[in-house]
Formats: C-alpha cells, structure tokens, sequence
C-alpha cells in the first residue's frame, strides 16, 4: 500500500512531457563517409617454401558528404546529396583514385530516426587501370558503370533545438563492374553489391512552424436569474387518477322570501298578574 502512495506522489510531482517541435522545413547535413568497397584480384605464390599473397584492383573509399533536405508533407522529405570520395589503396595497385557521388531521394523523417530511398550518379575518376598480382605492369583494368541504388536507415539525436548528431548506413546495389585481365579466371562482369556510412550532424535551416492554436469555445449564454415566486409541480395524469370522476358541483339555488306571516307579540295572559300600570289591593 505504501509503493502505491509514493508511486502516486511521485507522479503528481512530475510535470507533463513536452509535446515535440515540428518537423523542419529546410535541413543541412554533412559528414565524413565510408564506402564504397569493391573486392578486387587476388593470388598467392610459395617461392623457397615461402606463400606470398597480393590482392590488387579493389576499391575502398573514405570521404565527405553534404546534403540538403526539403519538407514535402508530413514526414516526407525530398533529399539531394553531393559526395567526393577516394580510394584508400593506392595507385598502381588500386583501381580508380576515387568517385563523385551525385544521389537524390525520398524518405520518412522523425526526429530520432528517418528511412530513405535514394538514386545514385556516380562517375569515378582516375585511371581504371591497376597492376594485377605478381605483375609489373598496369595490365588489369575495371571499368564501372555510373548508375547505382541505395536503402539507408539512420538515426540521430538532438544536441540543441536545431543541431542533431546523425549516424546513417545504406545497401548499395550498383554500379556495374566489367574487369578484364591476365588471368581469365579472375574477370568477371558483376554488379558490385556494397554499403555506405557516414557519421555527422545535421541543422535546421528553417524551422518547423506551429499549429495554430485551438478556436476558444463559445462563451454560454446566461442563466436567467431564478423566479422568487414558488414553482408548483406539473400534476402528472396516471391511468388511477384518469379514472376516478370527480363529483359534481353543488348547484346554487336563489333564496326565495318566506310565505309563511311572522308571528305577532302575543298579548299578556288575563289574570292576576299585577302590572306597574294598575293600583295595588287594599
């Protein structure tokens, strides 16, 4: 009984959560980005009882990106993202010195996740060409597509009202790999399958606006002041009182003057009654 007391006291002293900001119009973002990764040629040999592997031709990029996110409805936001990323192995053993990475995209946005889809141009720049393993010259060569397509999913947390710390990561299908080199085992013409990272922030261009607030509700109409005349109760007819017949009223006659003569004074009896008017006995 006593967890119950304080568990309601202690809600009682906790105040309502804030109802969240809207959703911004206008966002910026940016930040470093890892991917994409290509597999490239791999081999091995064993001289004096000693194996020695290399593996030329791949790619592996590190760079920066920036972005610029509009509101369309809701919690639909258009995106547009320009990248330039380079390749970490260096040349003449990796393929390409890096690439530009053009995306534009949908996606749902709240304000500690968001889920997008995204198209992504991107032209590679650098020689195509690398030196495979065990070799001395810059015989292989990779030639890749400029078309690719990506998932991604990220999640973010605000650190003031209108700057947020963000970490994404997306599958990436594309673009088309066509490699061509010593070893015919080693060619292949694929469709690289890879990802994409970034770890960054973002901030609120133009803020979300407010919803109006709610129309006051109309103000009743006053009471009329109460009657200081008493109130009698609305007789209410049943079946019973329907039923019984009230008796009739009496009927009035007009009074008539009596026939009948009123009586005379009746003259004294004879006698020896003795009256003030005659004269006393001798």
């Amino acid at each position: 009984m006593l967890c119950w007391i304080f568990a309601l006291a202690a809600a009682a002293g906790v105040p309502a959560p804030e109802a969240p900001p809207p959703p911004p119009r206008l966002v910026i973002a940016g930040g470093a980005l890892f991917g994409p990764h290509a597999p490239g040629e791999a081999a091995c040999q064993t001289r004096e009882g000693v194996q020695r592997c290399e593996h030329t031709g791949n790619f592996f990029g590190v760079g920066a990106n920036l972005e610029l996110r509009a509101r369309a409805v809701g919690p639909l936001f258009f995106h547009a993202r320009g990248a330039v990323i380079g390749n970490v192995r260096p040349r003449p053993y990796g393929a390409h010195k890096g690439l530009v990475d053009i995306g534009l995209g949908l996606g749902v946005y709240s304000r500690l996740a968001f889920i997008r889809v995204e198209y992504m141009f991107v032209p590679t720049f650098g020689p195509s060409t690398y030196r495979p393993p065990f070799y001395d010259k810059e015989a292989g060569r990779d030639v890749w597509g400029r078309s690719a397509g990506m998932v991604s999913g990220g999640v973010r947390k605000y650190l003031t009202p209108r700057l947020a710390g963000e970490l994404w990561a997306g599958l990436v299908i594309g673009p088309r790999s066509r490699r061509t080199t010593l070893q015919e085992d080693a060619g292949a013409d694929r469709v690289l399958v890879t990802f994409l990272a970034s770890l960054g922030v973002s901030f609120d261009l133009i803020p979300g606006r407010a919803p109006p607030p709610p129309k006051p509700a109309p103000a009743p109409a006053p009471a009329s002041p109460p009657s200081s005349l008493p109130t009698l109760p609305t007789p209410v007819l049943t079946p019973e009182s329907g039923s019984v017949a009230s008796p009739p009223a009496p009927v009035s006659t007009p009074e008539t003057p009596s026939a009948t003569p009123t009586p005379e004074a009746a003259p004294p009896p004879p006698g020896d009654t003795v009256g003030p008017w005659q004269p006393a006995p001798g």
